[in-house]
């Protein structure tokens, strides 16, 4: 019963061999337990079916030869995306740290220029307040 649930079957893609409803099915699951019963153990009747079917049985790629990409790419691809968050986060605090001087010097209001006779005029009339 515990392989029944622990393989995928050969006859129905995607399903356990314990949820296929075919006929081949059936008389896999009745050879697993007569080979079980027979003394065979666990192992044994993994690899004998394993050789007469493939890789089609396993419920996740085996971590063997080309089987580790499955394992691989998608922390390899998760790291390379932390990555590139990381640097556009990186990059958009450096441009609103290069923004914020540009901006308190852009709101600082500069003096107008004045007449020059309004700023003579300016001029005595400080001089009168000072004396």
């Amino acid at each position: 019963m515990e392989l029944w649930t622990g393989l995928m079957s050969p006859f129905c893609p995607g399903r356990l061999l314990i949820d296929c409803p075919s006929g081949q099915a059936e008389a896999l699951r009745q050879r697993i337990a007569e080979e079980e019963a027979a003394g065979r153990s666990k192992d044994e009747v993994v690899a004998a079916i394993y050789d007469e079917y493939g890789e089609i049985i396993w419920q996740a790629p085996r971590a063997v030869g080309f089987g580790w990409a499955a394992y691989v790419i998608p922390g390899v691809a998760a790291l390379l995306g932390v990555a590139v968050v990381l640097t556009f986060l990186r990059r958009q605090r450096r441009a609103i740290a290069q923004a914020q001087p540009r901006k308190a010097a852009a709101a600082s209001p500069r003096p107008a220029a004045l007449d020059p006779e309004v700023e003579r005029r300016i001029d005595a009339e400080m001089n009168e307040l000072t004396s």
